[in-house]
């Protein structure tokens, strides 16, 4: 395994563990997106691991597979951040905008990012709670 390839795979091995299953964490094409209307009904961490699966697919499938699989990636990909960004009232959550970002760049580095930026967001959120009841 790459030196690049193994923190893509933990990177991989860490959100299908915790946000999803790993069927919902894979995206295989088109046939792979979720209505609007069930997106909607996602909470962040759900569309997380929805965008997740989209931008690593693209990374480690994408050279693969051709540039079908990234094209409908990155369709499905902008469809996830406009409903992140309705929910959050027109401004889509940091995290969201840049996953975006390693999306359509194809970025793993772009990705990891992102997600660690959302772990962090939402510890800061659950210690806010914790401190204010």
């Amino acid at each position: 395994m790459t030196r690049l390839m193994m923190p893509l795979s933990f990177f991989w091995l860490l959100s299908t563990v915790f946000f999803s299953s790993p069927a919902t964490a894979r995206y295989d094409g088109r046939q792979d997106n979720k209505p609007v209307a069930e997106l909607e009904l996602m909470n962040d961490q759900e569309l997380l691991s929805e965008m997740i699966g989209v931008c690593l697919s693209i990374v480690m499938m994408g050279p693969l597979y051709g540039p079908q699989l990234s094209l409908d990636g990155i369709r499905y990909a902008r469809v996830i951040e406009r409903v992140s960004r309705k929910q959050h009232g027109g401004k889509s959550p940091k995290w969201m905008s840049d996953l975006l970002k390693g999306t359509l760049e194809g970025s793993q580095q772009k990705c990891d990012q992102a997600f660690a930026a959302f772990i962090e967001e939402k510890k800061r959120e659950n210690q806010r709670k914790s401190l204010n009841p």
